[in-house]
Order: C-alpha cells, then sequence, then structure tokens
C-alpha cells in the first residue's frame, strides 16, 4: 500500500464523510493533527498505560510493531496529562 492511499483511508476520507472541514490533511488553514510513528519498533502492551478509557484490552501482554513516539493535536505537542481540545460535531469545523 502506498502512503498516499493509507492517508486517504485515515485522514482525508474520514474527515470528508463527516464533514470535519479542518481536518484530514497538512496543509494551510487545517488543524495539523499528527503522529510520529516509528514502524520498526514494538512494544508489549500494558493496558495500564495506555491513554484511553477502557481498563482491558484483548491485546495485554502481546508484543506489537509500531509505535507512536509523539503526538500533535492543533500542531501542539499532547504529553498526556494536560486536557485539551474541544468536542466537534458535523459540519463545526
Amino acid at each position: 500500500m502506498g502512503l498516499g492511499r493509507v492517508l486517504q483511508w485515515m485522514s482525508t476520507r474520514p474527515a470528508e464523510r463527516v464533514g470535519l472541514r479542518s481536518k484530514g490533511r497538512l496543509s494551510l488553514g487545517y488543524d495539523a493533527d499528527m503522529a510520529v510513528f516509528a514502524q520498526y519498533e514494538s512494544f508489549v502492551v500494558d493496558a495500564k498505560a495506555l491513554n484511553h478509557k477502557n481498563p482491558i484490552t484483548p491485546y495485554q501482554g502481546k508484543v506489537l510493531s509500531g509505535k507512536v513516539r509523539k503526538t500533535f493535536v492543533g500542531g501542539q505537542e499532547v504529553d498526556f496529562r494536560t486536557p485539551t481540545g474541544r468536542l466537534l460535531g458535523r459540519g463545526q469545523v
């Protein structure tokens, strides 16, 4: 799969489908949401260390390939301690 196709599937098309006008691409006037991803790194899943609400995962203890090194929302690095952002509705952005 080419990177262009993956970007369409995971970014451009979902943003278009739900009407998020400032999401879906890295371009002037868009929000600059992105992740820095290390595709050749691996890690062991630990549910307690994950940044999501659900306290369990079917991947607990499994080794997975690829690791997100940094996350940016609106061009600002996410520190996973300070709550930021806003709830988006269809056609709002």
